[in-house]
């Protein structure tokens, strides 16, 4: 609903693109603004959500690595 979105902030959004949509298969930031501009109607910078997908990497929440010039992420295959 509207409200949920009025509620949530913007690490729980992003949070949320991540979860729904990139639970199975590697993302990077551009493919997270893309999904999250779409989704919650509002721009948001590369710059947040690389500062984002960063604090989760360090939280051990996201994994990361090199491709060529960008990062990719994946969630961590969970053991349940």
């Amino acid at each position: 609903t509207d409200n949920d979105k009025e509620i949530l902030s913007v690490d729980s959004k992003i949070w949320n693109v991540i979860e729904q949509s990139f639970s199975r298969i590697s993302f990077t930031s551009s493919d997270i603004a893309q999904l999250y501009e779409e989704r919650y109607k509002e721009p948001i910078k590369l710059s947040v959500i690389s500062t984002y997908l960063t604090r989760y990497c360090t939280k051990g929440k996201l994994l990361r690595t090199k491709r060529l010039r960008e990062y990719v992420y994946s969630l961590p295959i969970s053991s349940s």
